[in-house]
């Protein structure tokens, strides 16, 4: 069931969009450099498909978009941690990130506990690897 939850007052770059296509895969882009107020906006979003998918979420999250930036700030790292909290998936990929993002990434993951709400999430250099791996029972 295809849902578009981007926002109608905001841009419709890629990065910006949340989509859940008909092979069930949720897809978005990283909104990691962007302000407080987008970063609550995004999450929000995400969090609403991923409920409608009652547990059985799969996500794939394109970083290619963020330009290589990892800026977030501590009041934005805490938006994500708390999505992390909130936060029912199956599966999440996340691909096309560099070394730092992965690393920021990563603590946030350890600081959620990422078993807790989303049982699975993994880093990929490929689109299509992980799309592969969110197909996979």
């Amino acid at each position: 069931m295809p849902k578009d939850l981007s926002s109608n007052n905001q841009s419709t770059n890629k990065e910006e969009k949340i989509v859940w296509e008909e092979d069930g895969i949720i897809r978005t882009g990283c909104v990691a450099a962007y302000g407080e107020e987008r970063i609550k906006e995004f999450t929000g979003q995400f969090l609403k498909l991923l409920e409608a998918a009652n547990g059985k979420g799969r996500a794939l999250v394109d970083a290619t978009a963020s330009g290589g930036k990892a800026t977030t700030s501590l009041t934005g790292r805490k938006i994500y941690i708390e999505f992390g909290k909130q936060a029912i998936a199956e599966k999440i990929a996340i691909f096309g990130i560099n070394t730092l993002q992965r690393v920021v990434a990563s603590f946030i993951m350890k600081t959620i506990n990422i078993g807790a709400g989303i049982k699975e999430l993994k880093f990929f250099e490929k689109k299509e690897e992980a799309i592969k791996w969110l197909k996979e029972d």
